[in-house]
């Protein structure tokens, strides 16, 4: 008699607390996923600062009119502008990219967390390979400096500075992507067997 009262109050308790078990990892999920993009709006807003401080930097060094502030400022300029694009883009895109997150996250948090993971891997192994470029860039822009033509001495300083920054903000960048790389990892979503003891209701 009090196995049968008992009996349905156990077959009901399993699922709901799988349920419950399931939504606690999505919201892991979700809030990773959030901290992560906000993270990303904020690096926006740097390398669109960062950009527009080198293409002023570079125009005031256009107007002094030697052949070293006049090479430091192209690379400046040019580089400065691909800067702020890109700050830009993260600045203006990604609260739609958070929105179009929270909608497949919705829809299947394991196949949202599978496809981020396989994204955030991607993303982490091209920061490698920037940062190698950017390193790359500030030997060469530091052998350029030591050149004896004027002008290709600026242009060795402004890359030295550029690739100074850059690899700065990729390497906030790649730590930022990484500990979200490890978040993801940690959330696990499938579902797992668990096994009910009745022993002592009988």
């Amino acid at each position: 008699m009090r196995f049968g009262r008992l009996l349905p109050a156990v077959v009901l308790l399993g699922p709901l607390g799988l349920l419950h078990s399931r939504d606690a990892r999505a919201n892991e999920l979700s809030s990773a996923t959030h901290t992560y993009f906000e993270g990303e709006k904020q690096s926006g807003v740097l390398w669109g600062s960062v950009g527009l401080l080198a293409v002023s930097s570079g125009g005031y060094l256009l107007t002094r009119k030697t052949p070293v502030t006049r090479g430091a400022a192209y690379p400046l300029i040019v580089v400065g502008a691909i800067q702020t694009i890109l700050g830009g883009a993260l600045l203006l895109g990604t609260d739609a990219r958070i929105r179009k997150n929270d909608d497949k996250l919705a829809a299947s948090p394991q196949l949202f967390r599978d496809e981020e993971l396989a994204r955030i891997r991607s993303v982490n192994r091209t920061f490698v390979i920037l940062e190698i470029v950017e390193a790359a860039l500030i030997v060469g822009g530091t052998t350029l400096a030591l050149a004896t033509r004027d002008t290709w001495r600026g242009v060795g300083i402004g890359l030295a500075i550029q690739g100074t920054t850059m690899l700065a903000l990729d390497a906030l960048a790649h730590a930022r992507g990484a500990k979200y790389e490890r978040a993801l990892e940690g959330v696990q979503l499938s579902a797992t067997a668990q096994t009910v003891s009745l022993g002592g209701v009988f």
